[in-house]
């Protein structure tokens, strides 16, 4: 029987300089130890070769050091995880490929796509996801709910858009998603919550989650 999950990190390449993320130094910018690269889809192949030998339901593609979209051969990838029959978890910041792409892939019941969007907005958006196109994100996960694509939005807290967290809640009920709010304790406030704003972060999730 399956039941665990299998993280497979295909990429380091992002398009993003997120506060916080290991990719950065302290000056955020990239840091000069990592090496940006994709995994050959033959040795991805060679990975679930061995993956099929064990009790896994499903793979993760996660991206600790990168986004999985930015993989040129992120198609071939999926039908080769489908093909051994694994459920398929996605985590992306969602502003790459196109409505179009995220529409074909929609309509199989077998994926899920995890969304990281923090705001509603470019600016707000923009505060921890820097460098992040906002319109193409949005369009993007609009595309996929629209299209009855299975999955998450997860929305991180922080000072600056908890005042979005109403409209959110609303936002996900009409496009038929569920939202996951994470509450990280952070003491700048970059890449979290300070303890100032974390009673009222948590009140918003008690009042709004969906």
């Amino acid at each position: 029987m399956r039941y665990n999950a299998y993280d497979i990190s295909i990429t380091t390449y992002c398009q993003l300089f997120c506060a916080g993320c290991q990719r950065n130094d302290e000056d955020n910018n990239l840091s000069k130890e990592l090496v940006q690269e994709h995994m050959s889809y033959e040795t991805f192949c060679m990975i679930l070769d061995q993956v099929d030998t064990m009790p896994v339901s499903h793979i993760q593609l996660c991206g600790e050091l990168g986004d999985p979209m930015m993989h040129p051969q992120i198609d071939k990838i999926l039908e080769r995880i489908l093909k051994s029959g694994y459920d398929i978890k996605i985590n992306t910041n969602g502003a790459l490929r196109n409505p179009s792409w995220y529409t074909k892939w929609a309509t199989n019941p077998k994926i899920r796509i995890y969304w990281g969007i923090d705001g509603i907005d470019h600016v707000t958006n923009d505060k921890y996801r820097r460098g992040a196109n906002f319109k193409k994100a949005w369009e993007n996960m609009n595309a996929w709910f629209n299209e009855g694509g299975l999955g998450e939005w997860h929305f991180i807290l922080f000072s600056w858009n908890i005042h979005q967290v109403p409209e959110v809640a609303r936002i996900s009920k009409e496009i038929g998603c569920k939202v996951t709010y994470k509450m990280t304790p952070s003491d700048s406030g970059k890449d979290g919550l300070t303890d100032e704003y974390w009673d009222e972060a948590k009140q918003m999730v008690y009042t709004y989650a969906t």
